[in-house]
């Protein structure tokens, strides 16, 4: 399959690039998205998430930010799903969230 013609999407040639570029991240899920690019393959906790997020705030962000990042990790997941990417998530010692390509499950 070629390129779309319109916008030039290549599905056999996806990237992380490409899915930043064709997949709309709000603000947050940007953010979220890229620190798991940054660690790619690895699991990185919930609370690693909410550093990244709320780490400048005095407060350390809203007590709900556990639950606000499980909600947006499941809009990034929607959202990454036709593009090869998935987030897998792992309970326990050492669990948390990871960034793989489908193909890597």
């Amino acid at each position: 399959m070629s390129a779309c013609p319109c916008c030039g999407y290549d599905a056999n040639n996806v990237t992380m690039e490409s899915v930043t570029e064709y997949v709309h991240f709000t603000k947050t899920e940007r953010k979220i998205f890229d620190f798991l690019c940054e660690n790619f393959g690895k699991y990185v906790s919930a609370t690693e998430i909410v550093e990244i997020l709320y780490g400048d705030k005095e407060d350390g962000g809203p007590e709900t930010a556990h639950t606000i990042i499980a909600v947006m990790i499941n809009h990034i997941r929607e959202k990454i799903q036709n593009h090869g990417l998935i987030i897998q998530g792992k309970i326990g010692l050492n669990g948390g969230r990871r960034l793989v390509w489908a193909a890597d499950k």
